[in-house]
């Protein structure tokens, strides 16, 4: 399994605990999942799950330049991740 696909299994687990009511909250979830993206290493690889770390790494940076609230970034991100 590539170090990319581990990065999306990680991830999508992030999102599952994401669930109301007693899940993690936005804010929260978001940080689990820029700290895992951050602290990721560059993958320059192709296929699916590279595409897919990357598309999630520009909605956490537009995020980070508050180009997107809370909620707009999570729904990206079920939208890639799922």
């Amino acid at each position: 399994m590539s170090r990319a696909q581990k990065l999306v299994n990680k991830a999508v687990a992030v999102l599952q605990r994401h669930t109301p009511p007693d899940g993690l909250n936005d804010q929260k979830a978001l940080a689990e999942l820029r700290s895992l993206f951050d602290d990721s290493e560059p993958d320059d690889g192709r296929g699916t799950a590279s595409e897919t770390v990357k598309l999630a790494k520009g909605v956490l940076q537009r995020h980070k330049e508050n180009a997107l609230n809370d909620h707009q970034a999570m729904t990206e991100m079920y939208s890639i991740l799922d």
